[in-house]
C-alpha cells in the first residue's frame, strides 16, 4: 500500500491531476517504448526493416504527406545527425527539445516534491507543432511539384 501511495503522490504532486500530469504520464509511456524500440532494432536490425513501410499517400499520390519523413528524421537523431533529421521533419527534433525539456523539468520537480520549477503545458506548443508539419509539408510538396526536388528518397 506504501508504494501505491509512494506513485500517487509522485505522478501527482499537487494532489489535483493536471494536463502536465497527463503529459507526463505520456511521456513516460513514449520514452519506454522509444527505448525498448532502439534496443530491439539494435539487437534485430533486419526484422525492423520488414516491418517498416513505405507511406501510402506517397505510393498512390506521389506527394508527401505531413508525416512523411518523420522515421528517417528520428533515426537521423538517434544518431546525432541533426540537420539531415530537420531537413527529414522538423517535427522531429522540436519534439525532441521541447518534450525532453518538459520531461527533464517535470521529473526534476515530482523528485523535489514541488520545490524545482517544472515546464507547464502551453497551447501555444501545440501551435508551433501544427505550423511545423503545415510548413513541411508545403515545402516538401512546393519543391516537388515546381522544382522536382525530392528532399525524401
Amino acid at each position: 500500500m506504501k508504494i501505491r501511495k509512494r506513485l500517487q503522490n509522485f505522478f501527482k504532486p499537487l494532489g489535483v491531476w493536471t494536463t502536465d500530469d497527463t503529459f507526463y504520464v505520456l511521456g513516460m509511456a513514449v520514452a519506454v517504448l522509444t527505448a525498448a524500440a532502439i534496443v530491439l532494432y539494435q539487437a534485430y536490425p533486419a526484422m525492423f526493416r520488414s516491418v517498416l513501410f513505405s507511406c501510402p499517400i506517397h505510393m498512390l499520390t506521389g506527394y508527401y504527406c505531413p508525416g512523411c519523413g518523420g522515421t528517417r528524421a528520428f533515426i537521423h537523431a538517434v544518431h546525432g545527425e541533426f540537420v539531415d533529421s530537420l531537413i527529414c521533419h522538423p517535427v522531429v527534433l522540436y519534439v525532441l527539445v521541447v518534450g525532453g525539456l518538459f520531461m527533464i523539468s517535470q521529473t526534476a520537480k515530482r523528485f523535489s516534491r514541488g520545490r524545482l520549477w517544472g515546464m507547464k503545458f502551453r497551447m501555444i506548443y501545440l501551435w508551433i507543432l501544427v505550423g511545423l508539419y503545415v510548413v513541411n509539408f508545403i515545402v516538401k510538396n512546393g519543391l516537388l511539384i515546381f522544382w522536382n526536388i525530392r528532399i525524401i528518397q
